[in-house]
């Protein structure tokens, strides 16, 4: 089995504090905690982001991107809708930059590898539309 190269952070993450490799080993990820860490920890400004973002749109699903694979920091994929319809929003969370959308950006060059993962996991349809966005994101830009 190849290793993942999402993580999804559920809501009730919340109440663990996001703890990344404890997520990981509860769905079975069998890698050293330190290394889940280093390819999937958040920092405190993507944490803070999370922690919004899950609090103010419960139909959202956060995944954590490996952090050494060039896909970005999260991909963020609006439940509420049927599977065949689901949107992607690949980003890349840049502190105080102006957000706009950047699929060519370096940090996000293999970010259709991780959304071809959620269509092979059946979150959403094969080739879903996806936006990558890159700078400071805000919960906004997740309106209903």
């Amino acid at each position: 089995m190849t290793e993942p190269w999402l993580l999804h952070l559920p809501h009730r993450a919340l109440r663990v504090g996001l703890d990344v490799a404890r997520i990981a080993r509860a769905r079975g990820d069998l890698r050293d905690p330190r290394e889940l860490e280093f390819r999937f920890g958040l920092h405190s400004h993507e944490r803070r982001f999370v922690r919004e973002l899950l609090a103010a749109r419960t139909q959202l699903w956060v995944f954590r991107c490996d952090q050494l694979r060039a896909c970005g920091d999260l991909v963020v994929v609006d439940m509420s809708a049927p599977r065949a319809l689901r949107r992607c929003v690949v980003v890349e969370l840049k502190q105080r930059v102006r957000v706009r959308a950047a699929p060519n950006h370096v940090q996000l060059a293999n970010h259709t590898i991780a959304v071809a993962e959620l269509a092979a996991r059946g979150i959403v349809a094969p080739d879903p539309p996806v936006t990558a966005l890159l700078g400071e994101v805000g919960v906004g830009t997740f309106a209903s």
